[in-house]
């Protein structure tokens, strides 16, 4: 989906859920604790092979924002996705 669309087209389909717009780093998650899954994904540039690969150092990563909804949430189930260097970084040697 085009991202100046995506307002219009959540909108305009029925649903069972609210919309919620803002900065991800104002998001209050603690009110969705135990959810049961947690989707989305981050911005790929910080990861990309197409990029400069600056992954923690980049300005655009929002990472630790996506670990921190985690941790006020707790949901059951976890779903984030990006592009392949996003594994090969190494900020998540850990999780390899």
């Amino acid at each position: 989906m085009i991202s100046d669309q995506w307002e219009e087209v959540v909108r305009s389909g029925k649903r069972a859920f609210d919309v919620v717009e803002g900065d991800v780093g104002d998001f209050p998650a603690k009110g969705f604790k135990g959810v049961d899954l947690l989707a989305g994904g981050v911005p790929c540039p910080p990861f990309s092979k197409a990029g400069k690969q600056l992954g923690s150092n980049d300005e655009r990563d929002i990472f630790p924002e996506a670990l921190r909804l985690v941790d006020e949430c707790r949901p059951k189930a976890v779903m984030l996705e990006n592009v392949r260097g996003f594994l090969t970084g190494c900020e998540l040697a850990w999780f390899r």
